[in-house]
């Protein structure tokens, strides 16, 4: 009866009628050039040295592959040549090599869904100073319960304090205010939080540019294309609105407009600014037109084309909606 093979090899000899049985000889196994630890498939692709040497590869092996076959995202992370989701690979590396880092900044927003440019290095918060690491930033901080959340298996600031610290740490002017517009239109943050977010922080660093932040907001507007609006309303004489106006509606949702005309009730929207961009603002916007529309508002709709191009032509159809109200 034959016997299953195990897996090695052995050999025999006999001598002077005694058989002498050599040590078994293993069969070196064959490690495919994409193979990876089965735990990278929860973590974005991502795994470490150590985490390849649990799943059964010699550390040799393992060693070797990571000085020439593995791609390093960052710390101790590592990945096959096959890049994956960016924001999420940085994630993992880094908590991968620091387990009690919490995901921030623009490493934050970008697996938040904001929109902003995936960083180079992945950025953490740490409560102390680390051994710096390729690929890695670390900031001291203290970061409070209530501002830390989870998404994709990874731990990360809020959307509130993400905006904040990016608008804190690494955002050229235009790119911090394209942030602020679609938070602000998302109400992920208004303008009180962004005042008291620069008196938390007096004196530390990053607070000036939270202030120059502030600072355009003044009058309700979050981004250039409502601040040219604004003039054009002043400069043709308009009065009685408010930029950034939140509206109680019915069902007890509020809405945030760009302009609102209390008394005549006459709500004024931009289209084609980035706060208004991608599909699922522009499904939200127009749920959110029917809603003010359902509750007596008027909503007059304006492209920034028409507001940069040809103001008349906006101030002079406003005053034709608010002149029948006005008599009224």
């Amino acid at each position: 009866m034959a016997r299953p093979s195990t897996g090695v090899h052995s050999r025999s000899r006999r001598r002077s009628g005694t058989a002498v049985v050599a040590e078994p000889r293993a069969v070196t196994r064959r490690w495919d050039d994409d193979w990876q630890p089965p735990v990278a498939v929860d973590q974005a692709g991502v795994f470490t040295v150590a985490q390849a040497v649990a799943a059964g590869m010699p550390e040799r092996t393992a060693h070797r592959r990571a000085r020439s076959l593995w791609v390093q995202v960052g710390g101790r992370g590592y990945r096959l040549g096959a890049a994956g989701p960016p924001a999420l690979q940085q994630g993992w590396a880094a908590v991968l090599t620091w387990p009690t880092a919490v995901l921030a900044g623009p490493t934050a927003a970008a697996v938040h869904g904001m929109p902003v440019s995936a960083p180079d290095a992945a950025h953490v918060l740490l409560p102390r100073h680390p051994r710096r690491r390729a690929g890695l930033v670390a900031h001291v901080a203290v970061h409070p319960a209530a501002e830390v959340t989870t998404a994709h298996g990874l731990v990360l600031t809020t959307p509130p304090r993400t905006v904040l610290d990016c608008l804190r740490w690494s955002l050229d002017p235009r790119a911090a205010e394209d942030l602020l517009a679609w938070a602000c239109t998302r109400r992920v943050l208004d303008r009180r939080a962004l005042a008291a977010a620069v008196r938390r922080h007096h004196g530390c660093s990053g607070t000036a540019t939270l202030r120059r932040a502030l600072a355009p907001t003044a009058g309700g507007a979050v981004n250039g294309a409502e601040r040219q609006l604004h003039r054009v309303l002043r400069a043709a004489g308009l009065r009685g609105w408010r930029g950034g106006a939140r509206v109680e509606l019915p069902d007890g949702s509020v809405a945030v407009v760009d302009v609102l005309f209390d008394r005549e009730r006459v709500v004024v929207e931009l289209d084609g600014y980035a706060a208004h961009s991608g599909q699922r603002a522009f499904v939200g916007d127009r749920r959110r037109q029917n809603a003010l529309v359902a509750a007596g508002f008027t909503v007059l709709r304006f492209a920034w084309e028409d507001v940069h191009g040809r103001p008349a032509v906006v101030t002079d159809q406003i005053r034709s909606v608010l002149r029948p109200h006005s008599q009224g």
